[in-house]
């Protein structure tokens, strides 16, 4: 039992302050853990045994209360059939019966008071790392979420975003470049259009005009 209230005294003493100078105290707190449910499943198989040894004690007890009957039945036969001597050993077998029975009757009573009050421990002990367990379930959850916040954060601390934006202000450029030479390269097959267009059109109207004369 000391071995219990130690692992348990180990895992209540685990508070913000002994979990900061750990390392890592969602593992240290798991293995506490894992130790504790250990001695429980120790625990309930001595309590099991505890269990299975008060039963044999009632079987022995049953048989000895009818040992006691067989031989009080015996001692009245021989009492009725005169054999005062023989009814006389048989009650002595009784007496000396009795007194086993009552023996193991005070031994199992008090073996059942140990096993409840071990039940109830086990119970009470049971619970309690059931909810130390949720407990940690839940800081290993905001633990992690610390931990995400926390890098983060350190990201955007970084020159990585810083290179980020370098990229997209190059690629701006490159894309303004782009556009600025697609809108020259039409200018340039527009403006070769109508120099043309206007060339031609001048020419013909010369044209008719000699021909008409």
């Amino acid at each position: 039992m000391k071995f219990l209230k130690a692992l348990f005294n180990r895992m209540r003493s685990a508070d913000a302050a002994a979990a900061e100078a750990l390392k890592d105290p969602i593992a240290d707190r798991k293995l506490a853990i894992d130790d504790a449910e250990k001695a429980i499943k120790g625990f309930r198989q001595a309590i099991a045994e505890s269990m299975a040894g008060i039963k044999s004690m009632e079987d022995k007890l049953k048989q000895k209360q009818q040992d006691s009957t067989k031989y009080g039945n015996l001692a009245q036969i021989a009492v009725k059939s005169g054999n005062t001597k023989d009814a006389q050993s048989l009650l002595e077998k009784q007496v000396k019966i009795d007194k086993e029975v009552s023996q193991l009757q005070s031994h199992i009573s008090s073996e059942n008071k140990i096993v409840q009050r071990n039940q109830d421990l086990l119970k009470k002990e049971t619970d309690k790392i059931e909810s130390v367990k949720s407990q940690t379930d839940r800081l290993e959850s905001r633990h992690k979420a610390s931990e995400t916040r926390a890098k983060l954060a350190n990201l955007r601390d970084s020159k990585a975003f810083d290179t980020l934006d370098e990229l997209e202000s190059e690629i701006k450029e490159q894309e303004y470049y782009a556009e600025s030479l697609d809108e020259l390269n039409t200018d340039s097959v527009e403006s070769l259009e109508d120099k043309y267009s206007t060339e031609d059109a001048e020419v013909q109207e010369r044209l008719n005009k000699l021909m008409a004369n």
